[in-house]
């Protein structure tokens, strides 16, 4: 394997030089180099022989913090290009300060990209703006993508392979992109907070410093919370909620925080609810992709986890499973990783719910579905059930058409 990304690398090299190292140019030369790559030679089993023998040189890179494993094997005074190894399932919507392509090697993902519109600038390092899916699509091996830095590339995978392989050729820096940024959005509304990663060193060693203190005293915790809510950065402040999220999930614990930043940040303020209870389903969703070892009960996890919302989700399901039948098939996988018998703590169904459950993905809106469904329930019983599954963790996503609740 040296040998040959060594060649490929120095063929990507000598291929945009050409362009005279224009950083624009670079993703379009890296899609085209990626995609003529053979699998073999550049799979996960050449990358880890050539690694533990030592012909793959040690990286010259800050080890930062994206993928479970991360592997340098070429590196140019301009470029370098890595494999990446996935076990934890997904990543966080998000943005880069670099161009480049990645390319799938090993198992698959499901892959979004999304769309932000600029609105208020409420601090240095956080924006509040819309958030739009752009679209959604099922990557196999073979498969590459662009990577443009900044705003122009917008996007979250969910791997549902254990492992999941991706060989990414990125630029070293540009100059000019913004900083990285994540993204705060929730499924049945399009506001969304724009977080920018490049964190204040003084920021880091508080949230580690709070963590200590939440481990210890509970209260001191809370308290120096909410002090910080008092005179803090709104984006720092966001942080220092995030990190501590599971923390702050009752009334008497977020009710006064909330109040501090309503009181200061006002009508921004209203859409942090809406915009944690979404971070909050998230976590949960990832710990859930820990223990589902079913791949089908994997899809339909990242599909909640991407929101595309019921048609897009019907459409992916029948690409997915190669049916024309993608309701059952979302049935189905739901049967099998969640059902009663599964008792996963994510979500139980039982029969009945799963009835309901089909109807819904067949109905235009609530009121037809309860209308659809074949059970022997009363009206209130159904909209109590109807209800509680349109607003679950797993399912919330894929009914954003049907408005507000009940």
């Amino acid at each position: 394997m040296p040998e040959a990304i060594d060649s490929f690398g120095r063929a990507l090299g000598e291929r945009w030089s050409r362009n005279g190292y224009r950083a624009s140019s670079f993703a379009a030369f890296a899609v085209d180099s990626l995609r003529d790559i053979d699998d073999a030679t550049f799979g996960l089993d050449a990358t880890v022989e050539s690694l533990m023998s030592g012909r793959i040189p040690p990286p010259s890179y800050p080890d930062v913090q994206f993928s479970d494993c991360r592997i340098t094997t070429f590196r140019d005074p301009r470029f370098y290009v890595q494999t990446l190894v996935w076990m934890t399932g997904s990543v966080a919507i998000h943005d880069h300060t670099f161009a480049g392509a990645f390319r799938v090697q090993a198992g698959t993902a499901l892959h979004a990209t999304y769309r932000f519109t600029r609105g208020e600038e409420v601090s240095s390092r956080a924006e509040v703006g819309t958030l739009e899916l752009v679209g959604v699509e099922h990557l196999r091996p073979g498969d590459v993508r662009a990577i443009e830095p900044g705003w122009e590339f917008i996007h979250c995978l969910f791997h549902l392979g254990s492992p999941s392989v991706t060989m990414l050729a990125r630029l070293t820096n540009v100059p000019s992109a913004t900083p990285a940024h994540a993204y705060l959005r929730h499924p049945k509304h399009v506001h969304a907070i724009a977080l920018a990663g490049d964190r204040p060193s003084l920021l880091g060693k508080q949230l580690e410093l709070l963590n200590l203190l939440a481990s210890v005293d509970e209260r001191a915790f809370r308290r120096q919370l909410h002090a910080f809510a008092e005179y803090g950065q709104f984006d720092e402040v966001i942080e220092l909620v995030l990190a501590n999220i599971n923390r702050l999930s009752t009334p008497e614990t977020f009710v006064p925080l909330y109040q501090v930043l309503e009181r200061r940040f006002g009508t921004v303020a209203k859409i942090l609810p809406k915009l944690f209870d979404e971070h909050r389903r998230i976590i949960r969703l990832r710990q859930a992709r820990a223990r589902i070892v079913d791949t089908d009960g994997r899809f339909l996890l990242a599909l909640s986890m991407l929101a595309p919302g019921a048609e897009q989700a019907v459409r992916l399901a029948g690409e997915y499973w190669k049916t024309e039948a993608p309701v059952r098939g979302i049935i189905d996988a739901a049967r099998r990783s969640f059902g009663m018998e599964r008792e996963d703590p994510l979500c139980e169904l039982d029969e009945v719910a799963l009835d309901v459950l089909e109807c819904m993905f067949r109905a235009p809106d609530r009121a037809a579905a309860v209308d659809n469904v074949q059970v022997e329930a009363d009206t209130a019983e159904l909209h109590e059930l109807v209800n509680a599954l349109e607003w679950s963790d797993l399912f919330v996503p894929f009914f954003t058409h049907w408005g507000a609740r009940l």
